[in-house]
């Protein structure tokens, strides 16, 4: 009966954590890109300013999935209960 009470949240869980996965990479393949020269010569101007603007949606997309994350694992601790 208890693990039929759990198995929600961890398929939520589950869930949650691979778009945190997908977002520390994405995060991860553009502060590699951000880090070389390349990213600050002219031609590749509009793409730094799109490259920036997304690191803070990344940003804010990982606190909100890693909230998401958090508030989960505590509904879990207490349907365990």
């Amino acid at each position: 009966m208890l693990s039929g009470r759990r198995k929600p949240w961890q398929r939520r869980i589950g869930r949650v954590e691979q778009q945190i996965d997908q977002l520390s990479t994405n995060r991860r393949g553009l502060a590699e890109w951000l880090a070389t020269s390349e990213a600050y010569v002219e031609e590749n101007k509009e793409r730094l300013i799109a490259s920036l603007a997304r690191r803070g949606d990344l940003a804010w997309q990982l606190a909100r999935d890693e909230a998401e994350w958090l508030e989960l694992h505590d509904a879990l601790e207490r349907a365990a209960e």
